[in-house]
């Protein structure tokens, strides 16, 4: 029961003492030290984090990095090169510029080097570890594709003197010409098949994104 006064009201509970000002400066301090440790032990557990991922991680597969153009960036910009080129002169025709068409397939020949200059690691594995039914296809049709562009080359090589001024190999002409058609329309053919094949993940991934894009976009307009 509380205490009362002479007049019967409660009496008034005592104030608690004003902090003095070195018991402020220590409960300061004291929160000062425990936001440095909570901060230290959140490094802490990042750093840990970091070690376990880099365990996981593979040996000897680099850490990727996104910073300017890499290697990666510039087999893509080749291959692009390569396929407008390579669609630009499919759509030649008798009478459409002969030697623009002779100087940019030999474009397309350096092109076509670099290209296999920079996945020489399939040449270099080509007959190592197991076939199953997708690598089957892929490097068949990648072996296919290789011996049309050859047989497409050499074959402009023996042709090339309609446009310019000195000959490779002497005629007939009308054969090499016939293979030079053929074998560039079954590039076509295995080009498109090829970068089907090798673009499917590529584009599997885009389509994740975009559908996780889409998701978040619905969920934002129903909010």
């Amino acid at each position: 029961m509380p205490d009362q006064t002479l007049s019967g009201r409660p009496s008034k509970p005592p104030a608690a003492p004003a902090p003095t000002p070195g018991t402020a400066g220590q409960g300061t301090a004291a929160q000062e030290v425990g936001a440095r440790e909570r901060a230290a032990r959140v490094a802490t557990a990042r750093a840990a984090a970091a070690r376990a991922a880099a365990a996981r991680r593979p040996a000897g597969r680099p850490v990727p990095t996104r910073k300017g153009w890499g290697k990666r960036e510039f087999k893509i910009g080749v291959d692009v090169l390569m396929l407008i080129l390579f669609l630009y002169l499919m759509s030649y025709h008798p009478g459409g510029g002969l030697l623009l068409h002779a100087y940019l397939g030999y474009a397309l020949f350096v092109l076509f080097i670099l290209h296999h200059a920079l996945n020489w690691n399939w040449h270099r594995t080509l007959f190592q570890g197991k076939y199953n039914l997708r690598r089957s296809l892929t490097s068949g049709t990648d072996v296919l594709l290789l011996g049309a562009m050859v047989l497409a080359m050499v074959s402009s090589w023996h042709i090339a003197s309609m446009a310019l001024p000195f000959e490779f190999l002497p005629p007939p002409r009308n054969t090499w010409r016939d293979l030079h058609v053929t074998a560039t329309a079954w590039c076509f053919v295995l080009m498109a098949f090829h970068l089907g094949l090798h673009l499917h993940n590529t584009i599997t991934k885009w389509e994740r994104k975009l559908t996780e894009k889409r998701t978040l976009l619905w969920g934002f307009k129903l909010l």
